[in-house]
């Protein structure tokens, strides 16, 4: 009974932010001082529709929400890459954001950014290869462990990518924060296996 009530309520809290973000998405494409405003702040009017939707989704029958949730399933494989891009961005700006300030203080004769830019993708890279160990440690199933592998492969083809200098502005540190984004998919997917695999099942859940 537990079990099955909290799933309802992550559905329904799925389905009301899935329209949340649908109407901000609207408000957006008028492109004006208007639509800027209202995505920027308005946070009490926002925690006030989400509270408000939420309450009212238990006036919908929980059947609409099974077929909700094999659509989300559908739905998440383009959201996924979506977000993957929007994560090439992020890591394309941090990176030219850090470039830029040691390239400025390098002029200034100023070595702060540098030990920035050094600690920050020494901590990716640490990072990366700590939760890549991690993780082989932890799931040591034969399919589990295959897909690990296919993660690591291509966790490797993008840190070498870097090296063929196929974008001017790419460096260790963009492929870094990308492999973090496939790490932490990867995590999320084995972390969810409610088979003995799993050794991490009792601090994921």
């Amino acid at each position: 009974m537990r079990d099955c009530l909290a799933i309802g309520f992550i559905a329904r809290m799925s389905f009301v932010l899935a329209c949340f973000h649908a109407f901000i998405f609207i408000i957006t494409l008028a492109r004006n001082e208007m639509a800027a405003s209202f995505h920027d702040g308005c946070w009490g009017t926002k925690f006030l529709m989400v509270g408000g939707l939420f309450v009212g989704s238990f006036w919908i029958d929980s059947s609409f929400f099974a077929g909700y949730c094999t659509f989300s399933r559908w739905v998440s494989v383009v959201f996924l890459i979506y977000q993957a891009l929007l994560m090439l961005v992020v890591a394309y700006k941090i990176n030219k954001t850090l470039v830029s300030n040691f390239e400025k203080d390098r002029e200034q004769g100023k070595s702060c950014s540098a030990y920035i830019l050094m600690g920050t993708m020494l901590a990716v890279l640490g990072g990366n290869g700590f939760w890549i160990v991690l993780q082989y440690t932890q799931y040591k199933c034969a399919y589990n462990v295959t897909f690990m592998t296919i993660t690591l492969i291509g966790v490797i083809a993008m840190y070498g990518l870097v090296f063929l200098k196929t974008r001017p502005d790419a460096s260790v540190l963009t492929s870094g924060i990308a492999a973090i984004y496939c790490l932490y998919l990867q995590w999320s997917a084995l972390s969810a296996d409610p088979s003995e695999c799993n050794k991490m099942r009792g601090i994921a859940s």
